[in-house]
């Protein structure tokens, strides 16, 4: 399947789910056809759109393997948005820290956290902040540092946060 259709059945997939979300009150059986199509949305989302191989490549994080550390900064920096994935990223982000990484590495991660401060409170953002320290620099901390004077409170919170955890 091309990637074009992948996204395009993923999208229908995701489409029948907002659909049955809206009714998944209305009785048992609309809560249990609403489970049902999420988890074949996710199923097929692990499955066509990352054809890869999600759990393959967490399973080589546990081990160290280069081509999955790639693939967990990439998967972050996109930072897909379906059923169960703050679960898959909070993993994800938990075992990147215990990973060697290389400095480009380390610095686009750096980047995937400031991006985060500036969006919605998910939760993975916790095990960002424990990432952030073993990504500390001094240029990410004034960029945290200025992400604290923000217009928006969130901002101004989760900036915070990544800097409290950041040993001085």
């Amino acid at each position: 399947m091309s990637s074009g259709r992948r996204v395009i059945c993923s999208a229908l997939h995701m489409r029948r789910c907002i659909s049955l979300f809206a009714r998944r009150d209305e009785s048992a059986a609309a809560r249990e056809a609403w489970i049902m199509a999420a988890k074949a949305h996710r199923d097929l989302y692990l499955r066509e759109v990352w054809p890869n191989g999600l759990q393959e490549k967490i399973v080589g994080l546990k081990e160290r393997d280069l081509d999955a550390i790639e693939f967990a900064v990439r998967f972050l920096e996109e930072d897909p948005w379906f059923f169960r994935s703050g679960y898959l990223k909070e993993e994800i982000v938990q075992r990147l820290g215990q990973c060697p990484r290389s400095s480009l590495q380390d610095e686009r991660l750096r980047t995937v956290v400031l991006q985060r401060c500036e969006g919605p409170t998910r939760r993975e953002f916790r095990r960002y902040c424990r990432l952030a320290r073993r990504l500390k620099a001094p240029h990410f901390e004034e960029a945290l540092n200025k992400l604290t004077q923000a217009s928006s409170p969130r901002t101004v919170r989760h900036a915070s946060w990544v800097l409290e955890a950041i040993p001085k």
